[in-house]
């Protein structure tokens, strides 16, 4: 072999190894604090998730379960077996026992003094192309969504109150002034580090990824991005939790969250009602998350929300001679 193409061989060997190195380096988890992703919950309420008084029984958990989880995505964070419901929030965690109770007959409250939090979605009004919940039908006024759920929660306060039934609104009525980027707590920065809390998944590889040089590179890539994104995107994720946070301090007996789609095919009419359940992957990203989902197994209330979306379905298609879907 002639000296130049040694030489070159060599270096072309070094260079593979320094880049193969640079390339691992960037890759292997280095010391100090992940990078910044910040919860939607505190350690306080985090710490604090325990069996509801409306704990299921095994059939039950094992039905909700299965109804919550089909892709197996809580299987290191939820497991039944003889004992009870065992439940963790982290994979290295121990786990909480949540032992069965005996089965309970169902109890139907009365209408009056019934606790309802009615949730109108989106708003309407001038933020309404703003969310992309304004459509132009080609005659008349254009449909806004968030004027028709007000309006539909407004004809259910009228007609539920008299009859003593306890009811909360979710929102105000639809803005009269354009979407401006704030509201009272709202915080942008902490919705960016929330978005990228849940972006950055569990597991093994994420754990590379949140504490990796390449993972911070990526996470400073993905925070510039949704940083020069949509700011009412952000805004819908705090609301969201906001009026969530309004059911749970009113102690919403039923929270009924209405809608109206114009994006599908013209001439189609219908009634869909969706519960909580089908968890997707990415969904459960968060310690946040899982607390969400893992609580909802606790409460046994999957069956009973499924049932009462039924009745109410059934109920609108008889009243307005809408089908179903």
């Amino acid at each position: 072999m002639t000296g130049p193409r040694r030489v070159g061989r060599a270096v072309w060997r070094a260079a593979l190894g320094a880049g193969l190195a640079l390339v691992v380096a960037a890759l292997v988890p280095v010391g100090g604090a992940e990078v910044p992703g910040l919860e939607e919950l505190d350690e306080r309420t985090l710490a604090g998730l325990a069996p509801a008084d409306g704990q299921p029984t095994r059939a039950g958990a094992e039905r909700d379960l299965g109804w919550m989880d089909p892709h197996g995505l809580l299987e290191d964070y939820a497991v039944i077996d003889e004992a009870g419901l065992r439940w963790r929030l982290d994979r290295d965690a121990p786990w909480s026992l949540a032992p069965w109770q005996g089965p309970t007959a169902p109890v139907r409250p009365p209408l009056d003094g019934l606790r309802l939090l009615v949730d109108p979605g989106h708003y309407g009004g001038a933020w309404a192309e703003v969310e992309q919940r304004h459509r132009d039908l080609g005659h008349g006024e254009p449909v806004r969504e968030g004027d028709l759920t007000w309006a539909t929660a407004r004809l259910l306060e009228e007609e539920l109150a008299p009859r003593g039934v306890s009811i909360a609104l979710s929102r105000g009525p639809p803005p009269a002034e354009s979407f401006s980027g704030a509201a009272p707590g709202f915080r942008r920065e902490s919705e960016l580090g929330q978005a990228l809390a849940e972006r950055s998944g569990d597991g093994a590889l994420a754990f590379v990824h949140r504490r990796s040089l390449f993972g911070r590179w990526l996470v400073d890539r993905q925070r510039e991005a949704l940083r020069a994104g949509d700011p009412f995107a952000m805004f819908a994720r705090f609301d969201l939790r906001r009026r969530a946070r309004r059911a749970e301090s009113f102690a919403a007996e039923v929270t009924l969250s209405i809608h109206y789609n114009t994006l599908g095919p013209r001439g189609q009419r219908g009634l869909l009602a969706f519960v909580h359940g089908g968890l997707l992957p990415g969904e459960l990203a968060t310690r946040s998350q899982r607390y969400w989902a893992i609580r909802r197994l606790l409460e046994g209330s999957l069956a009973e929300s499924a049932a009462l979306a039924g009745e109410l379905l059934a109920a609108a298609s008889e009243e307005l001679g809408v089908p179903l879907l």
